[in-house]
C-alpha cells in the first residue's frame, strides 16, 4: 500500500495499436488530467510514442530498440534511475518482458509492481524463467473473467493477486 502520492512508471513495449494500447493511452491521459506523476517507457516511433510525444521527454522515455525478454541490463539501469528519481509504482502492460523487469525490482520492495495482461497471453519457455520472479508482482490485472481463469491455471502462484477490470 502506498503511503505517498503515486509516481507511476508505465512500461509498454509494443509496436501495435489495438484495444490494449488505446486503453493504456486513456489511462495516461486520465492520470495527466488529474495531475498524477507518470512516465511512460515505450518504443521509439511506435503509435504509443507518437501519441505521447506532446508530453516531451519529461514524461516519455522512448527506447531505440526492444529490450531482451530476460535480464536486459539496459532495463536494469533504466529502472534503477527511475526509482532513484522517485518512481514508486511500476505498471507493466503485458508479460512478454517481465523477465527483464521483475529481477531488477526484487531489491526494491517499496515499489509496487502491477502487471496488466491482455487476451494474447500464452505459455512459452520464458514463462518458466519469469515465474521465478512472479512473487514480486503486487497485482495482476486482466480484462475478463475467462482470462483470469486461464492465467490462474498458467500461474497458480498469482491466483490471489489477479483482478478483473473490465474495459470501459
Amino acid at each position: 500500500m502506498l503511503k505517498t502520492n503515486p509516481n507511476i512508471l508505465f512500461i509498454y513495449l509494443s509496436d501495435a495499436f489495438d484495444d490494449d494500447e488505446q486503453l493504456a493511452l486513456e489511462d495516461i491521459f486520465e492520470l495527466n488530467a488529474n495531475a498524477i506523476n507518470w512516465k511512460m517507457v515505450c518504443l521509439e516511433k511506435t503509435p504509443i510514442h507518437q501519441r505521447l510525444e506532446q508530453f516531451g521527454s519529461e514524461h516519455v522515455i522512448a527506447l531505440k530498440k526492444m529490450p531482451s525478454e530476460n535480464f536486459d541490463r539496459g532495463m536494469r539501469d533504466l529502472l534503477a534511475e527511475e526509482i532513484h528519481q522517485g518512481a514508486n509504482v511500476v505498471y507493466v502492460f503485458g508479460s512478454n518482458f517481465l523477465g527483464s523487469i521483475l529481477p531488477w525490482l526484487l531489491r526494491h520492495r517499496k515499489v509496487s509492481v502491477v502487471v496488466s495482461e491482455g487476451p494474447h497471453v500464452k505459455k512459452t519457455i520464458w514463462h518458466l524463467i519469469q515465474s521465478f520472479f512472479y512473487s514480486r508482482v503486487d497485482a495482476f490485472i486482466v480484462p475478463s473473467i475467462a482470462l483470469k481463469k486461464r492465467i490462474q491455471i498458467m500461474r497458480p502462484n498469482l491466483a490471489h493477486k489477479i483482478r478483473v477490470v473490465h474495459a470501459g
